[in-house]
């Protein structure tokens, strides 16, 4: 559980995704922060993540196979959760706003 003031590094979970509240289906709020104020995240200077060594890849791989295939076969009802979704270019700055 990440509270104010932690550090998190690559790896790390900071959230879950789930159905709370009055959503509309699942989803993640995604909020980034910058010394006590809301901030763009796509206007953030982060540092890069080193690539994933060629020796791990294949551990990797096998162990997100059986985790994507349950996520793959996840029953949800079309109607429900429309297979695309419109976002305009100045949605995370309306949010961000508000």
């Amino acid at each position: 559980k990440v509270k104010v003031g932690d550090f998190v590094k690559q790896g790390d979970v900071i959230g879950w995704i789930g159905m709370t509240g009055s959503t509309g289906g699942p989803h993640v709020c995604y909020r980034f922060w910058k010394n006590g104020v809301q901030v763009d995240p796509f206007k953030q200077k982060l540092p890069a993540a080193d690539p994933m060594k060629k020796e791990i890849k294949p551990v990797y791989l096998e162990y997100i196979t059986p985790i994507k295939e349950e996520l793959d076969n996840i029953p949800y009802k079309e109607k429900e959760i429309p297979l695309e979704t419109e976002i305009k270019a100045d949605t995370l700055n309306t949010i961000l706003e508000n």
